[in-house]
């Protein structure tokens, strides 16, 4: 709730692509947050219509939003990050014990390559994928400020690519090439932040560390949606997410 109050009335006239939905009420004694309904559709249905339009004011939307200037707590870091999969890759690999030295060589590369030296700290929201925007007449609405921070904008940026290539994974054709839509999000992004030489490399790294984190999830979390087609499912994605990744891991290659 804080959050919201202290984004919402932000730069208003710098946000021409993002919407925020306005606190409307909070009751803390039972965690219930009222807010302006924000209608829209999905915004990988407008990245499919039209990415050239859609990812341009993606990236600006992004741009925006990263530049609110709005003090957190809260700091999401590439060490935070690191820690989190060191304690998910030992159970991931007594689930795919053939993949176990990939997994454990796969950690060791992001270890080496984790993110340093100064970073421009940005306000993150922390979980932006699709599911928490919603596209509306040329406009990004974000939703769902839950896990937001402040920290290093390339993991809101590779948190959002990952999820587009899950999507691209899953659903083959229904979205353009990804290297292409990589390329222009980034390209978009850029046009509107301030000059980073080094982000498109940062954001491969948290879209790595995303991408093992969802694998994680799919291969090890069968409590949440226990029925036999929903694991199946998941388990399939799961491995062929694991054998993609290889391709988003040749940092140095610059390849996606």
């Amino acid at each position: 709730a804080s959050t919201l109050r202290r984004l919402w009335p932000a730069d208003r006239e710098g946000r021409r692509s993002l919407v925020i939905p306005r606190l409307i009420s909070y009751v803390p004694r039972h965690r219930l947050l009222l807010m302006s309904y924000e209608p829209g559709g999905s915004i990988v249905s407008a990245i499919a219509r039209g990415p050239e339009r859609a990812l341009r004011v993606i990236g600006r939307a992004f741009a925006a939003l990263h530049a609110a200037p709005v003090i957190c707590d809260a700091v999401l870091s590439a060490d935070a990050a690191l820690s989190d999969l060191r304690q998910r890759i030992p159970e991931l690999c007594t689930k795919v014990p053939a993949e176990a030295a990939f997994l454990e060589d796969l950690l060791a590369t992001l270890k080496r390559r984790k993110p340093w030296g100064p970073i421009r700290s940005a306000f993150l929201h922390g979980d932006l994928g699709p599911i928490h925007m919603v596209w509306r007449a040329g406009h990004v609405v974000v939703l769902d400020f839950e896990k937001s921070g402040r920290g290093d904008a390339a993991l809101d940026l590779g948190y959002f690519l990952a999820q587009l290539r899950r999507f691209s994974l899953r659903k083959p054709g229904r979205l353009p090439d990804f290297p292409g839509l990589r390329g222009a999000t980034l390209d978009a992004y850029r046009r509107w932040a301030a000059p980073d030489p080094a982000l498109s490399e940062r954001v491969r790294w948290y879209e790595s560390v995303t991408l093992l984190r969802k694998i994680h999830y799919l291969a090890c979390n069968w409590t949440r949606h226990p029925d036999h087609e929903t694991i199946r499912r998941h388990w399939a994605e799961a491995l062929r997410l694991l054998e993609h990744l290889p391709r988003v891991l040749e940092l140095h290659a610059g390849q996606a």
